[in-house]
């Protein structure tokens, strides 16, 4: 372990005056460049006179808020330099000149090195890992990375991550030509992968409204299952590849964008995954939802600079967005084009819930001792409200691996647990819902906006909510749907 310690080190430490001859050294340094999407400044006088210990993050929020129908011009809010914390209002935008004083990182840095010390060093490196990035993100969020000839818009936390991403498709391109990169090479080198989960809205709400007491439970469940299958697919690639997460770019909303390595290798295993992607799909949510692949972006290093990697990421939505048109084509060539899956094994009929899936005994009868109501159940539907919808609120630990309660893709299984294993033996991923520090810190929506009494009392909004609903009207406590949340963010 000491070794590979000053080993990072060495690399680190030298990410500017790199060994033109080690593979390492020179794909951090390039990396490091690339993902500031221009040269760097190394020249020590020049870096002293930017003030960069004064400067501080300017807020995204900063340059979209309008006021009284202008722009305001960027940099008039910024972020003190504080961890980032649950709860905290000390994380949110201070308005006036992005700038405080030197002393703050005195007392932002010694709390950083008192948690780095808690950071479990016995577990596999995947872990160590992830809790290190989790505590990169907790203190180097509001640092801003860069404040020299520009607007310090982008944190420390962002562009380091972007950097280990860079670094790691460029380590693993030239390993496999046993060759160094240069700053001058102009082959391409790297592949960017877009995912996307379509059909999000029907499949959270596609149920009946009126099958009892388990529906706003299901509601909650159904929108983390979709961020626990995302997640399945992207460890499935890390798997498959020999990646680390530092490769996905963007993750978010059921969209991702992961940077590869342009090899033989990782397009046969894409090829692959692509297929098993959508055959699994198919029989579990018969054509409800969808996730879309797409991998046809290659990037050459010219390409990460500012305007230029806007463009390619703009082609990748594009890409996603055609591949929409061909959702499931894969399985045709396998399974034709008509649904046979569950036809024959039950006798249950359709799911009182999903109206999708067969209904089976043992399904209903586990919902009707939980909830209530004897109605035909289906497994899937009754595995979501009666283990993640009443487990997620209480739920500290998410546990991927070989062996848990919840199938996913693949042989890819998810546990729901408040406490960690003693044995990781099977575990492949571990995300933590609180601030444990040694695991990666998942930052899940738990809450579940519901319709109240006060707004069904005003008729404009209660008009609202019912253009909403394609049927009946709007209840108290119901669970609200996308577009009504939607509606209420609106400024009177």
């Amino acid at each position: 372990m000491e070794s590979s310690r000053s080993l990072i080190a060495r690399t680190a430490s030298a990410h500017h005056r790199p060994d033109a001859e080690n593979l390492s050294e020179q794909a951090v340094m390039i990396a490091d460049r690339l993902s500031s999407g221009a040269d760097r400044i190394t020249d020590e006088e020049e870096e002293s006179k930017r003030g960069f210990r004064e400067s501080r993050l300017v807020s995204v929020f900063d340059e979209i808020e309008v006021v009284k129908h202008q722009f305001k011009p960027p940099g008039n809010s910024f972020h003190a330099l504080v961890p980032l914390e649950t709860g905290s209002e000390k994380v949110f935008p201070i308005s006036g000149n992005p700038a405080g004083p030197p002393e703050d990182y005195e007392k932002l840095f010694p709390q950083f090195l008192s948690e780095l010390k808690t950071l479990e060093t016995g577990l596999a490196f995947p872990f160590y890992l992830e809790g290190l990035i989790s505590l990169l993100e907790k203190y180097t969020w509001c640092i801003p990375s860069s404040s020299y000839k520009t607007l310090p818009d982008v944190s420390l936390f962002d562009h380091s991550l972007s950097t280990a991403g860079i670094a790691q498709a460029l380590f693993l391109y030239h390993s496999a030509s046993e060759s160094i990169p240069k700053w001058e090479d102009r082959e391409i080198k790297f592949i960017l992968l877009g995912g996307d989960l379509s059909g999000i809205q029907d499949y959270i709400f596609g149920i009946s409204r009126s099958s009892g007491r388990g529906v706003s439970k299901i509601f909650r469940a159904r929108s983390f299952y979709l961020q626990a299958i995302t997640q399945c697919v992207l460890l499935d690639i890390q798997k498959r590849l020999g990646l680390y997460s530092v490769c996905r770019l963007m993750d978010s909303g059921g969209k991702f964008i992961v940077l590869l390595p342009n090899s033989s290798e990782v397009l046969n295993n894409l090829e692959e995954l692509d297929e098993e992607v959508q055959v699994w799909f198919r029989k579990k949510f018969k054509g409800t939802l969808t996730m879309n692949l797409s991998w046809s972006t290659q990037v050459h290093q010219e390409d990460f600079r500012l305007k230029a990697f806007q463009t390619k990421i703009d082609e990748v939505i594009e890409s996603l967005e055609a591949a929409k048109f061909q959702k499931l084509h894969r399985t045709f060539a396998l399974d034709g084009t008509v649904i046979k899956e569950d036809y024959g094994e039950t006798e249950g009929g359709n799911c009182s819930l999903c109206g999708i899936n067969s209904a089976d005994v043992q399904s209903s009868r586990a919902y009707q001792q939980e909830e209530g109501p004897s109605v035909p159940v289906c497994s899937s539907c009754s595995e979501q409200i009666l283990y993640i919808g009443k487990r997620l609120p209480s739920t500290v630990y998410l546990l991927f691996g070989e062996k848990g309660d919840v199938p996913l893709l693949g042989q890819m299984r998810l546990t729901l647990s408040d406490k960690i294993p003693s044995n990781l033996d099977g575990v492949l991923h571990v995300d933590s819902l609180k601030d444990t520090g040694n695991f990666r810190r998942a930052r899940l929506a738990r809450y579940l906006p519901l319709v109240t009494a006060q707004e069904l009392s005003d008729e404009r909004w209660r008009a609202v909510f019912q253009q909403e609903l394609d049927e009946g009207e709007p209840g108290e406590d119901e669970p609200k749907t996308f577009g009504m949340i939607a509606q209420k963010s609106k400024k009177e």
